[in-house]
Order: C-alpha cells, then sequence, then structure tokens
C-alpha cells in the first residue's frame, strides 16, 4: 500500500505540477513521534523545501519506512532506533521563533505566483 501511494503521489507531481525526479528534490516521509492531539497518519510531500534540524531526527522517508516493513520490522523499532528513543517534542510548535527560520503566516492571494513550482512551457500550453 505504501509503494502504490508513493508511485501515485510522485506521478500527481509530474502530471500536475511538471515535477522532474532529475531536477527537484523531492521528499516523501512521516514525522513520529507526534503529539497525541495531532496523531493522525499523514505523508508529507515536499518539492525543493528544506527542513529544520531539529526536525530531520523524526522525519521518516517513505523508503524507510517501506524497507523496514518489508523486513518484518515494526514502526516501534524503527522509532526507538533512532536517537537512542529519545526525541525533542515541543508543548507548542514555536518553530517559527527559531532564529533564522521564516515567520509564519498564512499565505495572502498576492503570495501564490511565489508558492507554484516551475512548470516548463510545454506543460504551460497543455493546460491552456
Amino acid at each position: 500500500m505504501l509503494e502504490k501511494l508513493k508511485r501515485d503521489s510522485l506521478q500527481y507531481l509530474v502530471d500536475t505540477y511538471g515535477v522532474s525526479a532529475e531536477k527537484d528534490k523531492v521528499k516523501l516521509f512521516f514525522h513520529f513521534p507526534v503529539a497525541p492531539s495531532t496523531a493522525t497518519l499523514h505523508l508529507h510531500i515536499w518539492v525543493n523545501k528544506g527542513d529544520h534540524p531539529l526536525n530531520e531526527s523524526r522525519a521518516f522517508g517513505i523508503d524507510e519506512v517501506i524497507q523496514h516493513l518489508k523486513s518484518d520490522g515494526n514502526i516501534n523499532e524503527l522509532i526507538l532506533s533512532r536517537n537512542d528513543g529519545e526525541f525533542i517534542l515541543p508543548s507548542k510548535d514555536m518553530l517559527h521563533k527559531i532564529k533564522g527560520m521564516p515567520e509564519s503566516k498564512a499565505p495572502m492571494p498576492a503570495d501564490y505566483s511565489e508558492l507554484r513550482l516551475p512548470i516548463d512551457v510545454a506543460h504551460q500550453k497543455d493546460m491552456a
């Protein structure tokens, strides 16, 4: 099921946004552990986006999760094998307060042109 989710997600990025595996950095991952108030399973899909180092320790790539499960491992083992099972979890999301992080805000309509991925000219003609 996770392999199909990965394939379908990558194909959607190609078909919808013109993402290229050769040119773009695509990251598919899950975050573990998470706070009980936000503990719903969801896949993060990032294109050409960096992450703060504090988040990297609890980000598990979809390929890593797939391989671990294929080897008859369970998710608890995977999580606890990293950082000796210790993670820094803020009681409230304050990442935007860390020096150098962008200010947190909801995008305004004028921001959307900056948020779009580059789409090649051939793809733009198809959409016209």
